[in-house]
């Protein structure tokens, strides 16, 4: 048996095998790993491969060969041409695959017993190959039947593919592969949308919508090599730059060798049928949709068969329709690109000619295929009709648009195409046509065209710089051309929101108002006149907030929720009413009040239909306020709404919060490798991620693990990089002056907490209805802890606990879940540790404590927060020991150090007693140096000492005697 191919002239070469990648198929792969185990220990075995073209049927048989490392092997390839020559196959097959000149009258015997013989001269394990069995002649056929019937001494793996087929004898192949014990049938189709799903998924490391996954199947038909090259493209484009329109325009102007190989296989399966069944496909793939087996017979003046048709597994026909129709797009794509442009242009013509309702469409692609095939202009001025009147009802075809921008680039239709990308919500795509825009004149139009091109990639203030170098133009420019341009203007100003640059260009906003203001819409003209109302009111939003200032959040408030509540009821408003409530959302959740905020961003994703680009943030703020209720289950799926539809609608500036807040919920379950490999794609987003709010999303989530892991002093470091960025605390809220207080504590900086309650009262939280101002309790318990006054700490902690009770519900009054119920159970934590630590002087609060530390527990494990759920029962179960201990004697009375002293100054003592150093005491309690040296000097003040040797004779002394 050759160890290569022999082909027809004799010279080895490489198997011929397509370089496809074996994607989506563990089942099918697991089972040829299995047989050909069984090969090699010594057994045949069968496996029959069967599919339509191109769908990977020679890539799994690769994987065949390659299981078997360097056995013998055989490959042959079939064509049409074999189905003619009576034992052709066979007759290959023992003699080293070589084509045989003239095969001599043989019968069945003889090709039974020469293949026999073959095989047994075989000494080890080896592998056949027979590829397109579909076209093998009759008489092979029953000779193969025969000898996997009688075949028990040949050690290898017999591999055959074929397309669908309904040959009987053929069949019978496939039946008793299906039966036999040493056999497996493997049928290839297009993966299923939830395959689809699944593999884009894994492939990327990305979280993929199904309604993003939807659409790339389709257009990839599910073939595994055509998903895989969207998933590459995908996994591989730089962070900001991945969506599903920019990976389909990857596909689309790919080079990969693999779907030229594609191509080919589809090419080689039109021309293995035949001129007539050759011609029905091509009409099949030019109409892009089911024809009847009448009409098809009269377009292709054609008798219409539809076995053989179907029998190329490149069709399915319904019978009850009486319909044939090419399932999948990639297939339909490679036989248009095989015909040459005159003939895909008449063929265009043609299905135009038999289907009415398409016939637009068909003449539009014949222009374009074959320029000379027709005057184009009609074609031009209907189909700028049609797209009018297309949205005017509310519907877009975007790909039409685009198409005709190739043919026309006047004003008219760069328009209608820049107006299409927007309600379609599919920004990537202005991209395509950008070339077009930089060849018009300047003006308002190009301005807006190159405007949104720029923000297409994701640089929303690079993208108001263009509109305001042509602010100059407006006033002479035609109301469509204003109206074009003061639409970018809004859209683009909630990109520059995103990053809190809404003090960027504002002349902009201010101009494009003015200029609409001053024209009047054409009467009749409704579409345009709904059109003006609606960005008039968003661009008063952007005016509104431009002349506040970025840092006037209490004006701020006040200015949207007055636009919130006008474009609430001015019709056609609804991006702006989004655009107001999402923005009055995240300002209202930053200053504590999560009620409110829940509100609004509830609001902002019920007009949301109109404005989806608004979904990201408005589900990433979501996801905070559930994460500081506690709900973080529902938090979960706010955040998985909001990066799932990233991939769909192009990762803007929101992406970088959605990514960051992921981490933080990866952070507060103790996640570390979820938390960093979020933290890992919020790293990708350059420049963004170095802005003030991500750093401090990032600091947050990084405080949460540090959280998790009892590493005060690490927690420490963060919120002092969280105190020293303020603008981007602000990201995190009201809620984090807690965060900073408790840093300021561990970190033994507690002489400082005054100062925060200062500014933060004065600043952050000056109303004394905010539900956050609890954090200022809070931040004076633990001042008064420090300074030993642990009456007054455990007060102020309890004062806080009663104001976070006090608060609203999240979303009625009603509610249980409090919209700072996660705070809650980390005060109570605090609280139980002082009365623990103080259990004497606090007996009064012990009872409160264990109530509110219980509680902490529930609200940690329902969160899936590990570490502070033990801690927290631990806690629990130290608080209910204490009040069943008897109350044990001072620490003076049973010699050991003062009783003067707290728990954690006695705790110290000891440690220097025994000669511990400042940062050895810091690593056994898990503290930073400066707490330690704190309370060693609280302890040296307390008892009138000088020095730490001194302390170490005083609690050395009754152990001695």
């Amino acid at each position: 048996m050759p160890e290569l191919l022999r082909t027809p002239d004799g010279a080895a070469t490489a198997l011929p095998l397509h370089d496809a990648a074996f994607v989506g198929r563990e089942f099918e792969l697991s089972r040829l790993r299995e047989h050909a185990q069984r090969a090699a220990a010594g057994s045949t075995q069968l496996v029959v491969i069967e599919g339509p073209p191109g769908i990977g049927k020679t890539a799994l048989a690769q994987y065949a060969f390659d299981a078997l490392g360097e056995s013998a092997r055989l490959a042959i390839r079939l064509d049409p041409q074999d189905r003619h020559v009576p034992g052709g196959t066979a007759w290959r097959v023992f003699h080293d695959g070589q084509e045989p000149a003239d095969v001599p009258a043989v019968d069945v015997e003889f090709l039974v017993d020469g293949v026999l013989e073959a095989a047994a001269a075989v000494t080890g394990p080896a592998i056949i190959l027979v590829d397109d069995l579909q076209w093998i002649d009759d008489l092979s056929a029953e000779a193969l039947w025969l000898v996997l019937r009688a075949l028990d001494r040949f050690r290898g793996l017999i591999v055959t593919t074929m397309r669908p087929n309904h040959r009987r004898l053929v069949q019978r192949l496939a039946r008793f592969a299906q039966t036999s014990p040493d056999a497996s049938y493997l049928r290839l189709d297009a993966l299923s949308a939830r395959d689809a799903q699944d593999l884009l998924r894994e492939r990327t490391g990305l979280p993929i919508w199904r309604h993003a996954s939807d659409r790339l199947r389709t257009v990839t038909g599910g073939y595994p090599l055509h998903l895989d090259i969207v998933a590459r493209a995908l996994a591989q484009a730089p962070a900001g730059e991945r969506s599903v329109d920019g990976m389909l325009a990857t596909l689309r102007g790919s080079t990969d060798p693999r779907l030229m190989s594609f191509d080919r296989a589809i090419h080689a399966a039109l021309v293995d049928e035949g001129d007539e069944v050759a011609l029905q496909l091509r009409a099949l793939a030019v109409a892009q949709r089911p024809i009847s087996i009448e009409d098809l017979g009269r377009l292709t003046a054609t008798a219409v068969d539809t076995a053989p048709i179907v029998a190329t597994g490149l069709v399915t026909a319904n019978a009850d329709r009486r319909t044939l129709r090419i399932d999948h797009a990639p297939v339909a794509g490679a036989i248009r690109a095989s015909m040459s442009p005159e003939d895909l242009a008449r063929l265009h013509l043609d299905v135009a000619a038999f289907e009415p309702e398409a016939a637009l469409m068909h003449r539009l692609h014949a222009a374009l295929a074959h320029p000379g095939s027709g005057e184009t202009d009609p074609i031009v001025a209907e189909a700028r009709a049609t797209a009018a009147r297309e949205l005017h009802h509310g519907g877009t075809c975007v790909d039409r648009m685009l198409q005709l921008v190739r043919l026309d680039t006047s004003p008219e239709t760069m328009r209608l195409a820049l107006r299409g990308i927007a309600v379609s919500a599919t920004p990537q795509r202005i991209l395509e046509i950008e070339p077009a825009a930089a060849a018009m004149p300047a003006g308002p139009l190009r301005a807006a065209l190159e405007a949104r091109a720029a923000a297409a990639r994701y640089r929303p203030v690079a993208a108001l710089r263009i509109l305001e170098e042509h602010e100059h133009a407006l006033a002479g420019s035609d109301i469509a051309d204003v109206l074009a341009y003061a639409e970018a203007a809004g859209a683009i100003g909630r990109m520059a929101a995103a990053i809190y640059r809404t003090d960027v260009a504002t002349s902009v906003y201010f101009s494009a108002l003015r200029e609409l203001d001053a024209r009047a819409v054409p009467d009749g003209d409704a579409e345009n006149a709904g059109r003006v109302r609606g960005v008039r009111a968003l661009l008063r939003v952007w005016c509104a907030l431009a002349e506040v200032g970025p840092h006037n959040i209490e004006e701020s408030i006040r200015v949207l929720a007055d636009e919130a509540a006008r474009a609430d009821v001015v019709p056609d408003a609804s991006e702006a009413a989004a655009t107001a409530h999402s923005i009055l959302g995240i300002l209202l959740r930053q200053t504590g009040d999560n009620r409110v905020a829940l509100t609004h961003l509830d609001a902002a994703l019920a007009h949301s239909a109109a404005g989806a680009h608004h979904v990201t943030a408005v589900q990433t703020h979501r996801a905070l306020i559930f994460f500081d209720a506690g709900l973080w289950p529902d938090a979960d799926v706010a955040i998985e709404h909001a990066l799932a539809r990233l991939v769909e609608t192009g990762e803007g500036p929101d992406a970088v919060y959605a990514h960051a807040v992921c981490a933080l919920l990866c952070a507060g379950r103790g996640d570390a490798a979820g938390a960093h490999a979020a933290l890992a794609q919020v790293a990708e987003f350059v420049p963004l991620a170095a802005s003030p709010p991500v750093v401090a999303l990032v600091d947050y989530a990084h405080a949460w693990l540090a959280m998790g892991g009892e590493s005060e002093e690490e927690f420490a470091d963060v919120a002092q990089r969280i105190a020293d960025n303020p603008i981007g605390g602000s990201m995190i809220g009201g809620s984090v002056v807690s965060m900073l207080a408790r840093g300021l504590y561990s970190g033994g900086y507690a002489e400082l907490i005054p100062d925060l309650v200062d500014d933060a009262e004065r600043v952050l939280l000056p109303h004394p209805d905010n539900p956050a101002r609890f954090t200022l309790a809070y931040a004076r318990g633990l001042h008064a802890w420090a300074l030993d006054r642990p009456h007054d700490a455990a007060s102020s902690l309890r004062a806080a606990i009663d104001q976070i009770a006090r608060g609203p519900g999240l979303r009625t009054p009603g509610d249980r879940a409090r919209g700072l119920g996660l705070f809650r159970a980390l005060v109570a934590v605090d609280l139980a540790t002082l009365v623990r630590d103080n259990s004497d002087a606090l007996s009064g609060h012990r009872d409160r404590a264990l109530s509110e530390v219980v509680a902490a527990s529930s609200v940690f494990r329902r969160c899936g927060v590990s570490p502070l759920a033990a801690r927290a029962r631990r806690l629990a179960a130290e608080m209910r020991g204490l009040a069943s201990a008897p109350a044990p004697s001072s620490a003076r009375e049973n010699g050991s150090v003062p009783a003067a002293l707290t728990r954690r100054e006695q705790q110290i003592a000891h440690f220097v007693a025994d000669g511990l150093t400042n940062r050895e005491i810091a690593e056994e309690l898990v503290v930073s140096v400066r707490t330690v040296e704190f309370h060693v000097a609280n302890a040296l003040a307390k008892l009138g000492l000088t020095s730490r040797v001194e302390l170490r004779h005083l609690v050395r002394a009754p152990r001695d005697a």
